[in-house]
């Protein structure tokens, strides 16, 4: 699963087995996500909370209605964001429960990583195609484009039927 989809699972059990909110922040973006009784996307914060600044200088914060949890990228060590448990009212959470929403914060984390990693090899995908698929100099299509492309195009103007399909190609450097 995406990290999105395994923090929305997450979110679900903290809504279901202990009445709150997961709200993951990015420590850089300043971006919440809410997963509970409303998913999604929550919107950017002009300044972060004081629990979420402190979580993301690496400390733990806990308060009546509120636990923030650092989580460190493993390969990095880094923090690249905050899960912080919500309640409604004052919630006294045991020492055992504090313990499994450390573990499932590590399970986050690992998600993090995993994430990163994917994301980091899509760019550097799309990076070598744009470079093997436009001039350098131009910034234009080449020649491998239209090599890529071009059967798709034909087979695309096959099934509509118009006819009309056109390609000029130009060598601007003889």
């Amino acid at each position: 699963p995406t990290f999105a989809g395994l923090a929305a699972r997450v979110g679900a059990l903290v809504h279901e087995h202990l009445g709150g909110e997961l709200e993951m922040w990015s420590a850089v973006g300043k971006t919440n996500v809410r997963f509970g009784a409303a998913d999604g996307y929550s919107g950017h914060a002009e300044e972060l909370p004081i629990d979420v600044r402190e979580a993301a200088r690496g400390e733990s914060s806990s308060s009546g209605r509120r636990v923030a949890l650092p989580m460190r990228s493993p390969l990095t060590g880094r923090v690249g964001g905050v899960a912080v448990l919500s309640f409604a009212e004052d919630h006294e959470l045991a020492p055992a429960t504090l313990r499994i929403v450390d573990q499932i914060a590590s399970l986050v984390e690992i998600g993090l990583g995993r994430e990163t990693i994917r994301r980091a090899g899509e760019l550097e995908r799309s990076a070598f195609y744009d470079l093997a698929t436009h001039d350098p100099l131009t910034g234009l299509y080449n020649r491998h484009y239209l090599e890529d492309t071009g059967p798709r195009m034909c087979a695309v103007d096959e099934r509509a039927g118009s006819g009309h399909l056109a390609a000029l190609m130009i060598d601007l450097d003889h």
